[in-house]
């Protein structure tokens, strides 16, 4: 639990930053971003559900509460992960939002 809070506590003293590429239009940005978010999602789940099916892979109920919220974190930076790909093979670039302000 302890670990999960640190890095909760360190996140949020990351700087501020948002995807950008400057050939596309604003519309095509939320297209992008909806995509590569929905991408990742589906991916994540998939895996998830693959899992629950491998013997030794599930079900939650055989696992401690650590396990779980440990689980859940592994999948939430693993969707972070497929998003930001998605997003640099369409050409965007992570920046920081003072960069430009």
């Amino acid at each position: 639990m302890a670990a999960v809070a640190a890095v909760a506590i360190l996140s949020a003293c990351a700087p501020a930053t948002r995807w950008e590429n400057a050939a596309v239009s604003r519309e095509r940005w939320r297209a992008d971003t909806a995509e590569c978010r929905a991408r990742a999602s589906h991916e994540v789940e998939a895996d998830w559900a693959r899992r629950q099916r491998v013997p030794g892979g599930g079900p939650m109920e055989r696992t401690t509460a650590w396990d779980a919220q440990m689980a859940r974190y592994d999948a939430g930076k693993r969707r972070d992960s497929l998003f930001a790909s998605c997003m640099r093979f369409k050409g965007y670039r992570k920046v920081r939002i003072d960069e430009h302000e």
